[in-house]
Formats: structure tokens, C-alpha cells, sequence
């Protein structure tokens, strides 16, 4: 019979349920983990109630560290605060996958196994949402002083961003609002952050703002322009709606399969999809063979005539015999920018070293920006979302005298 854990949505929780499940000595067909109020009840099941402790939380934490590795143990954990319902029995399944491996480290490259895979896939998930946040992330100043700014995430990523932000605002008081899942990430000033919740604030206090942050919301309301705080200083940014919604992309994916309509092209719909919620018009998408030429006579047509602010490509950027595609994008390319995939690779080099084998570029070419992305469906979302803050950005220095066509 199988015995299902069931235990709180929360880290302590779920490595609770994992510590029972793993001391009983069960086999992956055997246990599960369930989520307390997400339960779909099954016949022939035994429900344990777990219960919540420190001691187990921290022997789950020293178990993935020691046998797994570190970077398992991260990948896990940003599993563990995903809104997938399912994340606690993938960790499970995946730990109980590594005791058969000769080298349990190497587990997180077992994506054929359908529990690393979801470990893999959700851990993604809550990166990119958490990376999305600290490009975007807007503080105001309250009454007090205090620094406020609310997110109503779909993850649990305040300990991804609580971080981030003492780093950069160290000698600053200031909060997170998480309203989705009522939690407050809390600096005080030159200490440790900290979480809280069940804690009851009284909520007028966050409407209740500075007289200078009044000031900056009153010219804001007349002249189009935002305040914001963004790592550790204060600036203003062109903000005018029609003119951060109105910039155009054209996608291109270089795959001489999808080419033919022998494959699906995933990539290029996730670089769609995560463009239009971003506010771009996608005027041009298209899957274009392995071609040097044809890739870059596309390209270059798309920059001389106008028809785009950006082009962003997906595929043929690796070590393949076909990969052609930075070789046609340079073939375009007036001015490059170094940086863009310098930091693109040193961002997934976290998760995967063949991101080393990636060959993207990115430059300018008539005053239109293009920029490489990888082929892999969830490759390409956690890179654009991690990039897609300066990309704005280089899009408005590029383009200063727009004017919201």
C-alpha cells in the first residue's frame, strides 16, 4: 500500500515529509508527498500527517548537500517554492532516483526521469519569475521612511529576492509585500533580513507615503514621468505608457526542422508569449532553415526597412555542424554589445556548464537590435526573462527620440 505524506506548503514542511518518507525506507513507488489542502484523495492509500519540525528540515538540507551536491540542493530548493502542486513529491521521486546512481551528484543531468525533469522545470520557473522581479521591482517611500513594495508573485520567491536587495540597500529600512501568499521579506537597516508572516499590519500605513514621494507622484501624474528605486538609488525613467508598450519584435527561430514542419517550434511561441505579456508587438515570427544566407538576408532586411526594434533569434547558436546563426547575425551586426551575451552565459553557466558551448551575439544594426537566444524551450525563458530589463533599456538608449508609433 502506498503511504501519501501530507505536509505544509513551505520549506519545512516538505523536507519534513521527505525526512519521514525517506527513515521509513520506502521505494519511489511506494510514498509520496502531498500538499495539506491540495490533496486528491486515492483508494488504497495510507495518509500519514507530518509534522512540521527544524530538526528534520535541517537533516533533509545536510542529506541533498552531502550526497546530491550543492547544485541539486539549489535546484530543489527553488522547487520547493513553486505553486506546482506536485513539487514535493518530484523532490521526493528525484532524491529516491539518485540512491541508484553511481555518482548521486550527477542526478539534476537525469532529465529522462520524469521527477528530475519537473525539478528541473519548476526550479526554472521560479528563477525566471524571481530574476523578472529584481529587474522590475518598484519601492515608494512611506510616512516613516520606510522603503515599500508589494508583488503578488506566483511563486514563493521572497527569500530569492530578499537577498538581492540587502545587497544593494544594505543601510536602508525597507519591506516586500508578497500578497499572494500574505509574507513580508523585512530589512532593518545594516541587519539580516527576515520573513514574517501571520502577522497581522495595519495596511493604511502603506498608503500612507512621504511628502517627497508625494511630490514625485504629483509630477509624475502631470509630465508622464515614474519614480523609482531600483538597487540602492533613486532615479527617473520615461515611463509613458504608449511608449513602453509600443515596441515592436520580429522572432525568428533557425531550425531547418521546424523549417520543414517536421517538429513544433516551442521556443519561438515562449519568446512570443513572453514578449507580448511584456508589452511588445510581435510583428514578424517565422522558422527559417539552417542557412547562413537566407538568415541574415531576413535579418537585414527587417533592420534597413524599419519594420522592428528587435530582432531576437532562438536556435543554431550552438556547436552543431548547421549552427549558423551568429555567424549570419554578424554577417548584420554594425555595432556589437559584448555584454548581452556575456551575461547571458554567465547566468546559465549557474544551472548548466554547456552553456560554455553557446556561441550567441548580440549587437546593432540601423538602429535595430538583435540578440541570440538559446535553442532549448526552457533555456530561452529563463534567459529572455533575465535579460529582457536591459533590453528595454538598451532598446531606449538606442532609440531616445521615439515617439510611440
Amino acid at each position: 500500500m502506498k503511504t501519501v505524506y501530507v505536509c505544509n506548503d513551505t520549506v519545512t514542511g516538505i523536507f519534513s515529509g521527505i525526512y519521514d518518507a525517506w527513515r521509513a525506507g520506502k521505494q519511489e513507488d511506494e510514498c509520496e508527498i502531498a500538499l495539506r489542502g491540495m490533496l486528491d484523495f486515492q483508494l488504497f492509500c495510507d495518509y500519514v500527517e507530518v509534522e512540521e519540525t527544524e530538526h528534520k528540515a535541517k537533516a533533509v538540507e545536510a542529506l541533498i548537500k552531502k550526497h546530491l551536491g550543492r547544485r541539486a540542493y539549489w535546484e530543489i530548493y527553488h522547487a520547493v517554492l513553486s505553486a506546482d502542486r506536485r513539487k514535493g513529491d518530484a523532490v521526493l521521486g528525484t532524491m529516491l532516483a539518485a540512491r541508484g546512481l553511481a555518482d548521486s551528484t550527477k542526478i539534476m543531468d537525469h532529465l529522462a526521469h520524469p521527477k528530475v525533469e519537473k525539478v528541473f522545470e519548476i526550479s526554472r520557473n521560479v528563477i525566471g519569475e524571481a530574476h523578472s522581479y529584481k529587474g522590475f521591482l518598484r519601492f515608494r517611500e512611506l510616512e516613516n521612511g520606510v522603503l515599500y513594495a508589494e508583488i503578488e508573485p506566483k511563486n514563493q520567491i521572497l527569500t530569492c529576492l530578499a537577498p538581492h536587495f540587502a545587497d544593494r540597500l544594505p543601510v536602508e529600512n525597507w519591506m516586500i509585500h508578497d500578497r499572494s501568499h500574505k509574507m513580508f521579506a523585512v530589512h532593518e537597516a545594516q541587519k539580516r533580513w527576515v520573513i514574517v508572516w501571520g502577522e497581522k499590519f495595519d495596511e493604511s500605513v502603506f498608503d500612507r507615503v512621504s511628502q517627497k514621494e508625494a511630490e514625485y507622484a504629483r509630477y509624475n501624474n502631470q509630465y508622464g514621468y515614474k519614480r523609482s528605486l531600483i538597487v540602492g538609488g533613486w532615479m527617473e525613467e520615461h515611463l509613458e505608457e504608449k511608449r513602453r508598450y509600443v515596441m515592436r519584435v520580429a522572432i525568428i527561430t533557425a531550425d531547418t526542422e521546424i523549417y520543414r514542419g517536421n517538429a513544433e517550434d516551442r521556443s519561438g511561441e515562449a519568446v512570443k508569449e513572453i514578449m507580448e505579456e511584456a508589452g511588445f508587438e510581435v510583428v514578424f515570427m517565422r522558422a527559417l532553415p539552417n542557412d547562413r544566407e537566407v538568415l541574415s538576408t531576413v535579418m537585414l532586411r527587417l533592420a534597413e526597412n524599419g519594420l522592428t526594434d528587435l530582432v531576437l533569434t532562438t536556435g543554431g547558436a550552438g556547436c552543431g555542424a548547421s549552427d549558423c546563426t551568429p555567424e549570419a547575425t554578424m554577417d548584420v551586426i554594425e555595432k556589437p554589445i559584448v555584454g548581452i551575451p556575456e551575461a547571458m552565459r554567465a547566468y546559465t553557466l549557474q544551472m548548466t556548464k554547456r552553456a560554455m558551448l553557446n556561441r550567441s551575439v548580440a549587437g546593432i544594426s540601423k538602429n535595430v537590435l538583435l540578440v541570440n537566444l538559446p535553442g532549448k524551450v526552457q533555456a530561452v525563458r529563463e534567459t529572455l526573462k533575465y535579460l529582457l530589463p536591459e533590453l528595454i533599456h538598451a532598446l531606449e538608449v538606442i532609440q531616445p527620440d521615439r515617439d510611440g508609433r
